[in-house]
């Protein structure tokens, strides 16, 4: 397995169950100030109210091409690159799964393009996080990315990475409501760069993550990116 590929995985994944330890934090870990305020009547209320289910916004892969009409997102990647396909992703990340079940993680889309032992890549990871939905909307999105990014450090420590560096970044994206986390370190004596799209869509939370070797790689696969209409 090529090194950028395996970085960008494990990075993936261990973000993907830091979600679910960071949406289950505020429960588990008393109660927020303004909760702490509000009559008991009124936190029963919050606590009963389950969030609407939109349902699971499959999206498409054909050609060089990832699709979602519901969440309005399209990327086109270059000739140069391959787009793995449904069944690819089924045999190497998400078995028979078709959709993510509650609390877990499934790759909707990877790509990549070769380049000796290294290559830069970019994954699509939704996970079903139907019962934390309430806890990251009442955060925001931009903060609760900001608390998740704290796994970072140790996800690139554990594939060999040093120099590391990381943190919230404003980029202009075609979504809406997203945060981005940015890091960098060094791997085998190659500098790597990374940044990392997250969004909430209905009880659907993605990561799309961009693995290059520096900012403008990185914008550049960004670039591929686009709203649909």
């Amino acid at each position: 397995m090529k090194v950028l590929k395996k970085l960008s995985i494990l990075l993936a994944l261990c973000m993907a169950a830091i979600l679910v330890l960071a949406a289950c934090g505020p429960k588990g870990g008393g109660t927020t100030p303004t909760q702490k305020d509000e009559p008991q009547t009124e936190e029963v209320t919050t606590k009963e109210a389950e969030p609407e289910d939109t349902g699971y916004p499959e999206a498409t892969l054909s050609g060089n091409t990832y699709t979602n009409e519901a969440i309005n997102l399209q990327m086109k990647v270059p000739s140069t690159w391959t787009l793995y396909t449904k069944e690819q992703l089924a045999d190497e990340y998400n078995g028979s799964a078709t959709e993510p079940e509650i609390g877990e993680s499934f790759y909707e889309a990877y790509a990549l393009v070769e380049d000796a032992q290294f290559h830069e890549n970019v994954s699509i990871i939704v996970q079903n996080a139907s019962e934390h939905t309430s806890t990251i909307k009442s955060m925001g999105i931009k903060s609760f990315t900001d608390l998740i990014s704290e796994g970072i450090p140790d996800a690139l420590e554990q594939a060999g990475a040093s120099n590391i560096n990381y943190g919230l970044v404003d980029i202009n994206f075609p979504l809406d409501d997203y945060a981005t986390i940015q890091s960098t370190c060094s791997l085998q004596g190659s500098d790597i760069f990374q940044r990392q799209v997250v969004f909430l869509v209905g009880n659907y939370l993605y990561s799309i993550t961009a693995t290059s070797f520096d900012e403008a790689g990185v914008n550049e696969i960004l670039g591929f990116f686009s709203k649909i209409k």
